[in-house]
């Protein structure tokens, strides 16, 4: 199956967060999201996922990296403009908290997310999708995870969990290639965690996108067929964290 994001040799230092040294480095030595595919991102609680997953989607800058492509580019080749618009016409993301413009609604939001993704497109020299079928999807996956009732109603009036599924389908407005999302199920009940995670699959699939997910509920993972990038205990100290991708599925 064809990699929609290739990474070989990548970390991330800070310094002075933990370790004898007072350094902490994120480090990955290999990754391949293939198209079709979830890769789900676990491991322990400050081991840095997420710092990963924004090295990853671009939110942060990579530290070191012997290769990096993404939706057939070399990231280490594109300077910060380009690699902007790469991030915002072609990668999508889902925080776990503040995924939604406050002061737009939720079709609002929709909106906004899929004309400013479609601006950038233009300036990449990509052919946006079609404006009107692009929405018209999203509102069918809005009535599909339950929150077609919602579209009118502001961020600060949606519960979390609520707000959780409306920002996936934010994300994933524009059809971006590569799908980010981050701890997507902590605020929703083991139902509608299934439900999301099946949408997300059946989209990805559907599609022909990637998507790489940071998770504590590997059991749920699992049971969606997910692949899987995990902390290397063996491999990683006090100093260093070790993300260990493999090929076959959570188990």
């Amino acid at each position: 199956m064809e990699a929609a994001l290739e990474a070989s040799g990548l970390s991330y230092s800070y310094e002075g967060r933990k370790g004898r040294d007072g350094g902490f480095t994120v480090s990955l030595p290999r990754l391949e999201l293939e198209k079709g595919a979830v890769t789900a991102l676990t491991g322990v609680s400050g081991s840095g996922k997420s710092t990963l997953l924004e090295c990853l989607g671009l939110l942060r800058p990579v530290g070191s990296a012997e290769a990096f492509k993404a939706a057939g580019r070399d990231m280490l080749a594109l300077g910060a403009r380009e690699q902007h618009l790469i991030r915002s016409s072609l990668m999508g993301f889902m925080p776990q908290q503040g995924g939604l413009i406050p002061f737009l609604t939720v079709r609002g939001n929709l909106d906004a997310a899929f004309d400013l993704a479609a601006s950038s497109m233009k300036k990449a020299g990509i052919a946006p999708p079609d404006r009107q079928k692009a929405l018209s999807e999203a509102l069918a996956m809005c009535e599909s995870l339950g929150i077609e009732d919602l579209l009118e109603r502001y961020p600060g009036e949606l519960s979390i969990g609520q707000a959780q599924r409306a920002s996936f389908v934010r994300a994933t407005v524009h059809s971006p290639r590569i799908l980010f999302v981050d701890e997507p199920t902590s605020a929703l009940d083991p139902p509608r965690a299934l439900e999301l995670f099946e949408k997300m699959k059946d989209l990805v699939s559907e599609k022909g996108l990637a998507a790489l997910v940071v998770t504590h509920d590997t059991a749920l993972a699992a049971q969606c067929g997910f692949k899987r990038c995990s902390y290397d205990r063996a491999l990683s100290s006090a100093d260093r964290s070790v993300f260990t991708y493999e090929a076959g599925r959570l188990s």
